[in-house]
């Protein structure tokens, strides 16, 4: 029986110890994310935890940290996740010194963390801090030569387009003369075609003796708009083009009397075939003119 009392003694106290260090935290290998950080980088560090018979339980941890001292890491975060049924320790930190240093104790999901080591890089480590070497000038092979073919070809481009414009000028003014000619004559005709079914009527003799003048004005280069029927009958032999100044004034004054004297008796119909009729001689007249220039320039 006396030699039974040791050996229980010894049974329990190994039992005890087995108990106490069944309840130990052992943390595994610490990863880093990034592998390699600097002060300032948000850095996570990331561990699988061996908590024995100890209970735990999945918790976020944003604050409530102490706070750090001077160039101590300051802890954003600790979370415990479940990771293949064992704890999984997450801590999102940040360190202000290079070199090693350590996470302060921690407690998360009803675990005692102890204090964790890491090692802080600098972010002068790898730097050149040499003086700057100037380097050469870089010239590419024929560069000025290109340079100056493509002045060249820009310059060239310039005097053709200079030249171009300058010879287009007249042609293009020309142009634009013949398409004014053709629409003063097209809307002329328009106007007659409208005031021939139109009911008789001073409205319709001053719309036709406003569009006469218009259009006899264009063609002749002179403003007929303040001229009256027997102005326009003085004017110089030559001025309207086909001998029709004399029916051209007629047709201003059968619309002074439609319009002033209230005369009824004068047809619109009349007055609009005699305006087309002004018209059609004065455009025969400056075509068979214009004809006439033609040839003589190619004579001479």
């Amino acid at each position: 029986m006396r030699r039974l009392g040791p050996l229980v003694a010894m049974a329990f106290q190994t039992a005890v110890a087995l108990t106490v260090g069944a309840q130990e935290l052992v943390v595994g290998p610490l990863e880093f994310s990034p592998l390699t950080f600097v002060p300032g980088e948000v850095v996570t560090a990331v561990a699988i935890l061996d908590p024995g018979a100890a209970p735990w339980f999945a918790e976020v941890v944003a604050s409530g940290f102490p706070e750090p001292g001077e160039s101590e890491p300051r802890v954003l975060s600790v979370a415990l996740e479940k990771r293949k049924g064992s704890p999984l320790l997450v801590a999102r930190f940040v360190a202000w010194r290079a070199g090693p240093g350590y996470l302060p104790d921690l407690s998360v999901g009803g675990l005692d963390i102890p204090r964790l080591r890491f090692d802080c890089g600098s972010a002068l480590a790898d730097g050149d801090l040499g003086a700057p070497e100037s380097l050469p000038q870089l010239n590419l092979p024929g560069l000025y030569t290109r340079l100056y073919v493509l002045a060249g070809l820009l310059l060239v481009a310039a005097l053709v387009g200079i030249t171009a414009a300058t010879r287009a000028a007249p042609w293009f003014r020309a142009f634009k003369a013949r398409r004014a000619y053709a629409r003063a004559r097209r809307e002329f005709d328009e106007l007659l075609d409208r005031l021939a079914t139109a009911a008789a009527g001073p409205a319709v003799w001053a719309e036709l003796c406003a569009g006469l003048r218009n259009f006899a004005g264009l063609r002749i280069g002179t403003d007929l708009n303040a001229m009256t029927a027997s102005e326009v009958l003085s004017l110089p032999a030559g001025t309207v083009p086909g001998g029709v100044g004399s029916d051209l004034a007629g047709i201003l004054a059968m619309g002074d009397e439609a319009r002033f004297a209230g005369k009824q008796d004068l047809r619109t119909s009349a007055g609009v075939e005699l305006a087309r009729s002004v018209a059609a001689r004065i455009d025969e007249a400056l075509i068979g003119a214009l004809a006439g220039s033609a040839r003589m320039r190619k004579g001479s």
